[in-house]
């Protein structure tokens, strides 16, 4: 049980380090670090948007919107969850060659 334990904090505090890894890379390409009021700003912005478009929003909007910034797949599913829990449909990016 102890074994499984340590097995789990050794895996945690790996992806802790990858994680800081991108994150300073992303960094050193000029990316931003998305602090929690940029977050709600930025999301507080995108509703209001919606709010006049029938309450949906592009996903190229919301993408475009955090392209300054450092956001991992899992923080922009999130973000994408934030939206649905408000009620508000977003539109799928459309590849134009289909």
């Amino acid at each position: 049980m102890a074994e499984e334990k340590e097995k789990k904090t050794r895996q945690a505090a790996s992806i802790q380090q990858a994680s800081k890894a991108e994150a300073l890379q992303a960094v050193a390409e000029g990316k931003k670090i998305l602090e929690k009021e940029d977050l709600v700003r930025i999301i507080e912005t995108l509703c209001k948007k919606a709010a006049k478009a029938d309450k949906s929003i592009d996903q190229a909007e919301i993408n475009d919107s955090f392209r300054d910034y450092y956001v991992t797949e899992e923080k922009m599913d999130n973000i994408n969850k934030i939206f649905e829990n408000r009620g508000i449909d977003i539109n799928p990016i459309v590849d134009e060659d289909e």
